[in-house]
């Protein structure tokens, strides 16, 4: 590998192995197929010899894979943080609706029963007209004038 010339000069060729890197590590990433990705990795290592990079590889490797197991717990945390919170309403969803159920369930017993009361009630008052009108043909009976006998 040549040296830099200059800090420009040593600048350029970390970005340019910063770039090949990423390269490397993103190509085939979205490919359900390993060969893409394989071939990307032979393809970067092979530019990094041409290039006579090797040596100074490593570190750049490194924290590319550094940024990655960060950038992987980032979005880890963010999507961890989510899910707590949308099990989180569930757990407040399954408390309202089981509130609610309860709720529920009172009302229809409460309904029964005053359904069963009313049923009651009305049977008494059927009974009670029955006992009405039969009284109403004793009193007519009672009321009316004897019959003549011939």
């Amino acid at each position: 590998m040549s040296k830099p010339k200059s800090a420009s000069d040593s600048k350029r060729l970390t970005e340019a192995m910063q770039s090949a890197v990423q390269e490397m590590v993103s190509s085939g990433s979205g490919d359900s197929s390993s060969n893409s990705s394989e071939e990307s990795l032979g393809l970067g290592i092979r530019g990094a010899l041409e290039r006579g990079w090797l040596g100074s590889l490593g570190p750049v490797v490194e924290e590319a894979r550094k940024h990655n197991a960060q950038e992987i717990e980032r979005v880890c945390s963010r999507h961890s943080e989510g899910l707590l919170g949308s099990l989180k309403d569930l757990m407040g969803l399954k408390k309202s609706t089981d509130s609610l159920t309860s709720g529920v369930r009172r009302v229809a017993a409460t309904t029964a029963t005053a359904g069963k009361t009313l049923l009651s009630e009305a049977q008494q008052c059927s009974d009670m007209r029955d006992v009405k009108a039969r009284l109403s043909k004793v009193r007519r009976s009672a009321s009316a004038p004897p019959p003549a006998h011939v």
